[in-house]
Formats: C-alpha cells, structure tokens, sequence
C-alpha cells in the first residue's frame, strides 16, 4: 500500500516536473523573434560565401558590358575567418568561365561554370548557371545546376533564394593594385545596403566574366590569379542536355531510377 501511494506521488512528481518544462520551454519559444522567410528576397544578405554573395552585383556595374565564349577569370579564395578553436581552411582556387550560349524564352543568356568553391564527401562540385552581364541572379530564367562529378545533375534553381534587392555600389575610388595576374587599374567600390557597408570590390573590366580583381568580406577573400580566353571548354555528358536547352531536369531522379521508370530521363532526353 505505501509502496504503491509512494509510486503513485512519484510519477505525479515526474509529470509535474515535465509539465513545468514544456510551459517554460512554449513560454521561451514564444519570445524568440520569428526568422522571416523572405529576409533573403528582401535586402541584400551578406556572408553566405562569395558564392552566393557575389550573384547580387552586376558585371555591367562594374565595367563588364559583353564576353565571349571562353572567357575566364581564375581566384585565390581565402577564408580569413573560422569559429573559435578552429583552424582556417585550405586556400581554394576558383574559376568563373563563359561555356556557351542559350535563347531562353525569347531572352540572350550565357552558361556561366563556377568551380572550385564547393565539395560533397570530397568530390569537387561544379556549377552550371545561366546568367546574363546585367544579372547573376539565381531566378527561375536564371537556372542553377549543381554538378557532383560523376553523378547526375541536380537542377538547384529552386533550392536558392534569388536576391531581389541589388546592393547599391559606392565608389571609394580609383586604385591601382597588384596580385599574381599583374598590376590593375581599378575602380574600389563599397556595397551599400540596409546592413552596415561589408563587401568591397575592386573592379575592372579587363577580368571578364564578372569584372572582379579584389574581393573581400568580413569573411573572406577573393584575388585575382589569371583571366584569358580559353574555348577549349570542357564539361561533362551528362550536362550536355542542359546546356542545348533539351532539358531542364526538372522531374525525376536518375541517379536513384532506371531511365525506364523515370519521369525525365537524360539520355535520350525527354
């Protein structure tokens, strides 16, 4: 009888505690300020990576008023950030490259291929995407493939929040600087947004794609190493669909069915 009247005030102890504990938890869930979904679309968000950060300026801003096919710009990206007690990664070399053209919906567009940024279980990843000089955007016109090497293509258009709200550049001034591709004349620039000033660029229109010879975040760096022309262009079969304008990838997933069961196979494409 005590046994079970001691048991029983026990398990109204514990779930008294629990309740306790679900109330302050809701209470301190309530007070937390909601993350708006679309604070992405709405200004200019800085420190996502160059990668994504570097698509809300435009090339025509900075000079760049048309390239062709071939037309590269190779970077030394530098983290100069990490969290505490952790050591900077590895400097990456990246790439930005003009592939190809497209007539897409009436409208001019370029494949752009992006390299070197990103890896997925240490397999280099490339990106394919379809820009123009006036915007590097990632809209539904502007598509995005990401490319793990090797496997199927993945249309990630939908997956990034296009930026709608361009930056404002503010000159700083003329400035001639220095790095491994040679000495520049450029224009130093500031973007300016709802946030503090934290991305500066020193431009010229020389290094075609995106007019870029200096960049720097609180987060990181981005130096010129070499720019040219080069239309010995290589990318991968399986993208090739793609880049022709054939396929869009939107439906279906080869790389887990056959091309039987599949709702847009590659080859042939559908």
């Amino acid at each position: 009888m005590v046994s079970r009247l001691v048991n029983g005030w026990g398990g109204v102890f514990l779930l008294s505690v629990f309740l306790s504990s679900l109330i302050l938890f809701l209470h301190n869930v309530s007070q937390v300020r909601p993350i708006n979904p679309r604070a992405g679309r709405n200004s200019f968000r800085l420190n996502q990576g160059f990668l994504l950060d570097l698509n809300a300026i435009r090339p025509s801003e900075l000079g760049v008023t048309n390239w062709k096919r071939g037309d590269f710009a190779k970077y030394r990206n530098l983290m100069t950030y990490s969290n505490p007690g952790e050591p900077l990664p590895e400097p990456k070399e990246v790439s930005y490259q003009i592939i190809g053209e497209l007539k897409d919906g009436g409208r001019a567009l370029s494949w752009m291929k992006v390299t070197g940024y990103e890896k997925d279980r240490a397999i280099p990843k490339d990106v394919f995407r379809l820009v123009t000089v006036n915007d590097l955007r990632i809209t539904p016109q502007n598509r995005y493939y990401d490319y793990v090497r090797n496997y199927i293509p993945v249309n990630d258009t939908g997956a990034e929040q296009p930026v709608n709200s361009v930056p404002r550049l503010v000159a700083v001034g003329a400035e001639k600087i220095t790095t491994a591709a040679g000495e520049f004349d450029c224009v130093h620039y500031r973007t300016e947004s709802r946030e503090k000033f934290s991305l500066e660029i020193w431009a010229s229109p020389i290094a075609r794609p995106v007019g870029i010879v200096r960049a720097r975040s609180p987060l990181e760096t981005l130096e010129l190493l070499a720019y040219g022309n080069d239309t010995n262009v290589l990318y991968p079969k399986l993208i090739e669909p793609v880049l022709q304008g054939i396929s869009r990838l939107e439906r279906g997933c080869t790389s887990c069915h056959g091309f039987n069961n599949c709702h847009e196979s590659i080859f042939p494409p559908k």
